[in-house]
């Protein structure tokens, strides 16, 4: 079970990634469960997108990769709806 361990490891590590030494318990675990989500959404985007290519979808890749991109080049700040 070394892969699997190791993946562990990884996914430890990286959920902590944001994590400060001052944080209590309860801050820790917020911050640990809002990486993994974010970490898994994005992975599943760029499998979404591949699926898509894979396929032979390119112009529909490229659209779906746009619009990840520009989620995230997107500058912080409120966000205005137009209704």
């Amino acid at each position: 079970m070394q892969s699997g361990s190791s993946a562990l490891g990884l996914a430890r590590r990286l959920a902590f990634v944001g994590v400060a030494s001052s944080d209590d318990d309860e801050m820790r675990a917020q911050k640990a469960v809002l990486t993994l989500a974010a970490s898994i959404v994005t992975v599943l985007a760029i499998i979404w997108v591949g699926m898509y290519w894979v396929l032979g979808l390119h112009r529909a890749a490229a659209l779906q990769m746009q619009a990840e991109f520009g989620r995230l080049c997107q500058p912080p700040g409120p966000r205005v709806s137009v209704r």
